[in-house]
């Protein structure tokens, strides 16, 4: 009886045994997994986007690749990576990022994406020009990126005398004109009333790619008010082009 129960016992250890070892060995170790949304962003607007690690053991080793220095900086602080900078050019920018945490257990590697818009755009969008009035229209192309920046008329600007053109840089061009920085100057004198559309184009230095915006003016000129209605004259005196404006009581 006593050997039955020995051997019961011996073989009730061996039963036990694996499940104490199972379960002593069975201990997981917790993997760092990243997180995390980079938001899209514009050209010449400051750009920040951040990854968090959850899990595994602090302090963490990031290794994030793909993202471009300039214009882009790298920082790390706890458990989380932030890409910071002001992005001059349009692209879609791609990497991955990985985390070591203080066990030497390494995350998965997690791929991030985000897309960097161009959205360039010239200011004023619409002109006033009259006929004998001197023109000094300040154009500004924002948000400013790299210059210098090149301007380009598309068509013709409307006539006058002093003729209408660019200033406020070096023309290269009856049409063309580079500024250092993002705006330019049209001055001349008016001299023909109509409508004599044009589109300024700009184009900015950043590489490997440069932005380009555009924007299309109806280039109408009005007559002066002093054309208009000269004085002691009829309707029949209103030179051509004169707009008219009637009141019905």
């Amino acid at each position: 009886m006593l050997r039955r129960s020995a051997f019961l016992l011996f073989i009730g250890l061996l039963l036990v045994m694996p499940i104490v070892n199972c379960g002593s060995s069975h201990h997981h170790k917790s993997i760092p997994v990243i997180s995390g949304t980079l938001p899209n962003g514009n050209v010449g607007i400051a750009y920040t986007g951040t990854l968090t690690v959850t899990g595994g053991v602090a302090p963490y080793t990031w290794n994030v690749t793909g993202v471009p220095n300039p214009p882009f900086t790298l920082s790390f602080s706890g458990n989380t990576a932030t890409i910071a900078g002001t992005p001059l050019a349009a692209a879609t920018i791609s990497g991955s990022a990985t985390v070591t945490d203080s066990n030497g257990t390494v995350s998965a590697a997690f791929p991030f994406s985000f897309t960097i818009t161009s959205t360039l755009a010239i200011t004023p969008t619409e002109l006033s020009l009259m006929v004998g009035t001197p023109v000094n229209q300040t154009l500004t192309v924002t948000p400013a990126t790299a210059g210098p920046y090149t301007w380009t008329v598309a068509d013709a600007l409307p006539p006058g005398s002093p003729a209408l053109m660019l200033s406020n840089g070096t023309t290269t061009s009856p049409t063309t004109i580079q500024t250092t920085t993002n705006s330019v100057t049209i001055i001349g004198t008016p001299n023909t009333a109509g409508s004599f559309p044009f589109t300024v184009f700009v184009t900015d230095s950043v590489t490997p790619t440069a932005n380009t915006t555009q924007a299309a003016y109806t280039g109408f000129v009005s007559n002066s008010n002093a054309n208009a209605c000269p004085a002691g004259s009829n309707d029949g005196a209103l030179p051509a082009g004169t707009s008219y404006a009637f009141l019905l009581r």
